[in-house]
């Protein structure tokens, strides 16, 4: 649709469209896949293989993508993801048969609640208070859909898993936080540093991606040789410490931010094993579905939201005072400041993981 129709703007939206619904529906799939297929004492080595590998994938997308965009043609971008259709004999060949539940799908609930997320991420945008109050009357609306429809969008017994709640919120989190950072450091280069788009995406962020291949199978070998706690806390110290550095270090040079964004990627990567290995953990197989889909897309919107609020930050004037006395340019103060908003939730998301997660154990 896109290849074909490239060169009317509406063609390449509803292409888009239609991408986007497949590309947040395979993470989902693969999640239930090794909950399934492997057994429960490699799944946290599976997860974080199939992370680091996935992770590896979106960095070295935009690097493909400005490369075919520059080279030869924007429209056979749309192209490249038809590749994806030679692993499909060697899926469907590995996984089990299963039969088919015949559940309808409620399109009342997926409306009201994708609304009300669309309705929240403008308000953390352009904090209106009018989409707030959207917000809160379509989500009532929701829940009191789901409590009458006989197969709700979301299923309500997921609420009533006291482990499964508290790993999802952790990792939303998380997730959230780091997005936001990452999608603040092209603002920092080009600010502090005044580095172009291309450079940043190369020298800066793409190191970072690279490091989740090996952070990605050393948390999943963690997650089951010494607990998902351990692979928490260890993410979580890396996650720190790499918004510490760039929190007294902003304007000293940039291998300084590329640098932190390794210990970040790394990091996440042992937070999003952790996360996963321990909600398949708390889950039945007839519950994986609807439990691994509801992570996804509260990490999904959680990431969105974070990217949204980050953006909404960085025009705030109150955040431009210096407060880190390290700094020496004054256009580094506003990044600096972000820094102490991302360590104060990743310290957050890490406790609540773990005081949850403890005493749900217990």
């Amino acid at each position: 649709l896109g290849l074909l129709g490239y060169e009317w703007y509406p063609c390449v939206l509803a292409a888009r469209f239609f991408q986007g619904i497949g590309a947040s529906a395979i993470p989902s799939l693969i999640m239930v896949m090794i909950v399934k297929v492997v057994q429960s004492e490699n799944q946290g080595k599976a997860f974080g293989l199939i992370g680091s590998v996935v992770a590896f994938g979106e960095g070295l997308g935009p690097v493909i993508g400005g490369t075919v965009s520059g080279y030869m043609h924007w429209s056979l971008l749309f192209a490249l993801p038809l590749l994806s259709l030679l692993a499909m004999p060697f899926v469907l060949r590995t996984l089990p048969d299963e039969p088919t539940e015949g559940k309808a799908f409620d399109i009342t609930g997926a409306i009201l609640l994708s609304s009300g997320i669309l309705s929240f991420a403008l308000f953390m945008t352009l904090l209106h208070w009018i989409y707030l109050t959207t917000t809160i009357v379509l989500f009532a609306l929701l829940a009191f859909h789901s409590r009458r429809h006989r197969e709700p969008f979301l299923e309500p017994f997921l609420f009533r898993k006291k482990r499964y709640l508290s790993a999802v919120l952790t990792g939303a989190l998380l997730l959230g936080t780091v997005a936001g950072f990452i999608s603040m450091v092209p603002y920092l280069m080009s600010s502090v540093y005044d580095m172009t788009t291309c450079l940043i995406g190369s020298a800066i962020l793409f190191p970072g991606t690279l490091s989740v291949i090996l952070f990605g199978v050393l948390g999943g070998m963690l997650a089951d040789r010494r607990g998902h706690i351990a692979a928490m806390l260890t993410g979580l110290c890396m996650i720190t410490t790499g918004f510490l550095v760039v929190l007294f270090l902003t304007d000293r040079t940039p291998w300084v931010i590329s640098a932190s964004t390794v210990l970040t990627f790394g990091g996440l990567s042992f937070v999003k094993t952790a996360v996963s290995a321990s909600i398949a953990s708390t889950l039945e197989e007839n519950e994986t579905g609807s439990g691994i889909g509801m992570l996804n897309f509260t990490c999904f919107l959680a990431e969105g939201i974070g990217i949204a609020a980050v953006g909404g930050l960085l025009t705030k004037p109150w955040l431009k005072a210096p407060i880190v006395g390290t700094l020496t340019s004054q256009t580094a103060a506003l990044y600096s400041n972000m820094m102490l908003i991302f360590i104060a939730l990743s310290v957050f998301g890490g406790i609540l993981f773990v005081v949850l997660y403890k005493r749900n154990w217990q």
